[in-house]
């Protein structure tokens, strides 16, 4: 059932330790079962714990300028990428010890990261999602494969094997929002029974599926 309590986190948990004026964290990955997750946020800051929270030690090596990153990933202990604003993305193999930048071909900012699998997705602002493989290393733009619609923003993406996934997003060009592909990306399907929206709520910014048929939606 996990800890049915939430504990604060001290600034002094990081090393280096953080300043009361940090901007914030907008992206966290946790590796089921090992104590270790990572954190991404502004000031292009990486930060990884292996203690179930703790400590944090930062994990920077490769990584230049102050660009925000907005998500993070890791399908292992090992395997990490991190993406943020301007197209920006980095990949590591070594648990955040080094990061290599990517070129991902693309501007716009990157808002969403997963792989289940080999495949890793990421999807962002600007009608944008690309497909990233290391063996060798190749961004493809699968951008032109969104349903119709326009969509400013897709925040919430998961997939649970390399084919099947889903994504929500801001579709100011349609009513539907939450799409479904089998076959890595090259067709969406929306659901026959979309989440309710209403004049606060436009959009679901995170997503989670146990299994093809049951997950959920959830926004702040």
């Amino acid at each position: 059932t996990g800890n049915s309590t939430w504990q604060n986190v001290a600034p002094t948990s990081f090393s280096p330790v953080l300043s009361n004026s940090f901007p914030f964290w907008s992206g966290v990955s946790a590796v089921k079962g090992t104590g270790t997750a990572f954190v991404c946020g502004s000031s292009a800051q990486i930060y990884k714990t292996t203690d179930y929270g703790a400590t944090w030690i930062q994990k920077v090596s490769g990584i230049s300028g102050s660009a925000t990153f907005f998500d993070i990933f890791f399908k292992n202990v090992n395997d990490g990428l991190v993406v943020g604003a301007s197209g920006i993305a980095y990949f590591t193999t070594d648990g955040g010890n080094n990061w290599a930048l990517q070129a991902t071909t693309t501007s716009s900012s990157l808002y969403s990261v997963h792989c289940a699998g080999t495949v890793w997705y990421v999807a962002g602002q600007n009608n944008s999602m690309h497909k990233f493989t290391t063996s060798p290393i190749t961004w493809t733009n699968i951008s032109s494969n969104l349903p119709s619609g326009t969509w400013p923003l897709i925040e919430g993406l998961q997939f649970l094997d390399d084919q099947t996934g889903t994504f929500s997003g801001y579709n100011t060009g349609g009513s539907e929002h939450v799409f479904r592909t089998t076959d890595g990306g090259a067709t969406w399907n929306s659901f026959p029974s979309q989440p309710p929206l209403g004049s606060s709520l436009n959009f679901y910014s995170s997503i989670f599926f146990f299994t093809p048929s049951i997950g959920w939606v959830a926004n702040a």
